[in-house]
């Protein structure tokens, strides 16, 4: 609470800075009067003044010589003095507010001087004063008044027109990932309803059962591991030598092919569960159904054994999925010192590729009943689909 109302008056301080700057520069007063509702603004507005070189004092009805300006801050909530100054100055944030005392001050037989112009939509502003504008003069600040109108409009429809367009895409895709949910259902119904999917539940169950004891026994971890190191890892020459043979047959070298590759490595991600809380940085873990997760990097204990993306790497990506209106977040394999985690960025990235780590966040990664959201699952299979088209 402390910091948001520190905010909030720096905020009105530099509006009163910026209002008393263009009065000392366009109006030039000698000394000018604030009537506010609110002392503190109204101390604010008249520091600013002072600040530009004005003379400036609270409003009293009793004064000896009134001040050349009045300025009033908030006409809604004060009431119109019974003496007013030469030029009277409106400031209010919502523009309805000086209709009521623009009533009042034609009826004192004040005018509008339409040279002044309220700046923007955080502060408007209307300028009055005794003396008649030329008939030509009121015609043509009208006119450049509804000219000011009609922009705002034709702006306002424009960016109605792109909310309605963004809107209808996103309506577009929730209809095809409802799409895909419903023909999902339909091939996990058949799976399961298979005669297959029953005669292979003993195998499944037993399946479960090991995951269970995944970190009691060394030989799963191993087994694990079998996609990095092994003769099908991306440690072994397998990868090398093939790309090396396609490099070869389009007279390309193999280094300067990989020096201009690029490399997603599809693999999940963590997400934030709020069970474990300890182990995550809440502000840069992944969440369930925000979408697809983008790993910047891996490894434990900060970024040991990581393969950390460049920012240009990361920017590209981010703009191809803003541009084709994919849901996406960034992510992290746990808490510093606490999670961790490896996939084969680290292996590609060894060969000069460009790699980035993008996938679905998993809620109880390697568990035996992990969950996933669907709609992160269709945003990472839009993620892939855009990278290999625009690729």
């Amino acid at each position: 609470m402390q910091l948001e109302k520190e905010k909030e008056t720096r905020e009105a301080a530099e509006r009163c800075r910026l209002l008393a700057q263009r009065i000392a520069e366009e109006l030039a007063p000698e000394a000018a009067a604030v009537l506010a509702a609110d002392e503190e603004s109204g101390a604010l507005l008249e520091k600013a003044l002072r600040r530009a070189g004005i003379r400036a004092n609270p409003w009293t009805a009793a004064a000896t010589a009134q001040p050349e300006l009045l300025v009033v801050e908030d006409p809604a909530w004060v009431e119109l003095p019974a003496q007013l100054a030469e030029q009277v100055l409106l400031v209010c944030t919502d523009a309805t507010a000086l209709s009521a005392w623009a009533e009042k001050l034609a009826e004192r037989g004040y005018y509008r001087d339409l040279q002044w112009r309220s700046r923007g939509r955080a502060q408007q502003a209307a300028l009055f004063c005794t003396v008649q504008p030329s008939a030509m003069g009121m015609v043509r600040g009208y006119e450049e008044e509804l000219d000011i109108l009609r922009d705002r409009m034709v702006r306002a429809e424009r960016t109605c027109g792109e909310e309605a367009a963004l809107i209808e895409r996103l309506r577009s895709d929730l209809s095809l990932s409802r799409s895909h949910e419903k023909q999902l259902e339909q091939t996990l119904n058949e799976v399961t309803g298979s005669t297959f999917w029953k005669m292979t539940w003993p195998a499944r169950y037993a399946v479960s059962k090991s995951r269970q004891l995944w970190h009691t026994f060394p030989l799963f971890v191993f087994l694990h591991e079998l996609r990095t190191e092994g003769v099908s890892g991306m440690l072994s020459q397998a990868f090398d030598k093939f790309m090396a043979d396609l490099c070869e047959a389009q007279g390309v070298a193999l280094r300067d092919c990989l020096a201009n590759s690029f490399c997603l490595s599809a693999d999940v991600t963590a997400a934030y569960d709020p069970n474990f809380a300890d182990v995550y940085d809440k502000r840069n873990a992944a969440f369930v159904n925000y979408g697809v997760g983008l790993c910047k990097y891996t490894g434990a204990g900060g970024k040991s054994g990581a393969s950390d993306a460049s920012a240009e790497v990361v920017g590209r990506v981010r703009k191809l999925l803003n541009d084709n209106g994919v849901f996406w977040q960034m992510a992290e394999l746990g808490k510093t010192d606490a999670g961790g985690g490896g996939t084969v960025a680290k292996f590609m990235a060894q060969r000069n590729i460009d790699t980035l780590d993008a996938g679905v966040p998993v809620l109880s990664m390697h568990a035996p009943y992990e969950t996933v959201a669907k709609l992160d699952c269709y945003m990472t299979y839009k993620t892939m689909r855009v990278i290999f088209e625009q690729n």
